[in-house]
């Protein structure tokens, strides 16, 4: 790495102040923190570079991002030790720990919830990037109760290997050809998400795609409304035996006390958790309005001319106004250490733009 990159870097981190700590991992620690000079506030994870694959992935995804369903990135640093990350600090903590204080959420709630959700589902989707490991802890939640995704460390472009993405940045960090021979061993397991809100087609081994993170977002909604989520087992061969082969069960309210789910909030759950992604209901895509139907509607679970139990699916004209975010079309990296031989696409080092809790999602896995 350049050694004047560094020190601006470093000098550059300065210009930070880091109050208390808000939250660790096993290899991240997270301050809340304000640049000199303002009142803006932010989240700043301290991580170790062996994470630098799953940090420089979340960066080169959402670094030109700015959506009010999406967690925003201010920038990214190396010091000598460690990677920092300056993203936006969202008060309300994660979507996990609403559930755990609150066991379940009015339906009204989880439909409000929902459309923050597919809002910026769609918006990412859009752009071409699949979420890839949607879950609980990874959606944050702004003071006025606005759902936000964050921890992009496993999403990815569509149709892009991940595995080989990590595999490229860790070999140029540990140094040519045999760094790559040793990391690419213990890749598959870093871009493994969460196994519960897994689609039953990626289990069986197939890709990514729209339609498996619309089954995980169905899980979601399934779990805010019931406390749980529609499959689960400590057994992991178990659980997914449930995924691939059994029927949820009709989401219940862990208090008695809350009103049963609607027809039509059951009918958009069977769409969304249909075990075939091949029988999917096709849902005209081409804007956040037409995609907030499904959950504004009375009849929202079921679309016009069409039976339940197909899981939705969008038809996207994708236009290439995100090329940054794709390896294929326009290969830009923003870390000068992976490409270094491409100096004329390297986009600056760190990105200038501009809230305590211990949101999880912050936390890298």
């Amino acid at each position: 790495m350049d050694l004047r990159l560094l020190t601006t870097e470093r000098a550059e981190m300065e210009n930070f102040i880091l109050y208390e700590e808000i939250g660790r991992g096993s290899k991240t620690v997270v301050y809340k923190g304000r640049r000199k000079g303002t009142i803006n506030f932010v989240a700043i994870l301290c991580t170790d570079k062996c994470r630098r694959p799953e940090i420089t992935n979340w960066v080169r995804l959402t670094h030109e991002i700015k959506h009010k369903n999406i967690v925003t990135f201010h920038e990214w640093y190396e010091t000598s030790n460690h990677l920092w990350l300056v993203v936006e600090l969202c008060t309300g903590g994660s979507l996990e720990m609403v559930i755990a204080q609150d066991e379940n959420l009015p339906e009204d709630v989880v439909r409000e919830f929902g459309i923050d959700l597919l809002t910026g589902l769609h918006h990412l989707h859009q752009l071409g990037i699949l979420f890839c490991d949607i879950s609980p802890g990874k959606i944050l939640l702004e003071g006025p109760g606005t759902l936000k995704f964050s921890n992009f460390c496993l999403a990815k472009v569509e149709g892009e290997n991940l595995e080989e993405f990590f595999t490229l940045v860790a070999a140029e960090e540990g140094g040519g050809d045999s760094g790559e021979n040793v990391v690419k061993k213990n890749m598959k397991s870093r871009v493994k998400g969460s196994l519960v809100y897994t689609a039953p087609e990626i289990v069986r081994g197939t890709d990514f795609s729209i339609t498996s993170d619309l089954w995980s977002l169905g899980c979601l909604l399934y779990e805010m409304f019931s406390g749980k989520p529609p499959f689960f087992s400590e057994c992991v061969s178990e659980l997914i035996e449930k995924i691939c082969y059994e029927d949820p069960l009709p989401p219940i309210p862990k208090d008695s006390s809350c009103p049963k789910a609607s027809s039509d909030f059951i009918n958009l759950l069977d769409g969304l958790l249909q075990k075939d992604p091949q029988k999917s209901r096709n849902m005209e895509y081409s804007g956040s309005q037409d995609a907030t139907e499904l959950l504004k509607s009375p009849q929202g679970g079921q679309a016009k001319g069409e039976k339940s139990g197909q899981r939705l699916s969008h038809s996207f004209r994708l236009e290439l106004i995100y090329t940054d975010s794709d390896l294929v079309i326009t290969p830009i990296i923003d870390n000068p250490k992976v490409w270094k031989d491409r100096k004329d696409t390297l986009p600056p080092w760190g990105w200038s733009l501009g809230d305590v809790f211990i949101p999880q999602s912050y936390l890298l896995p």
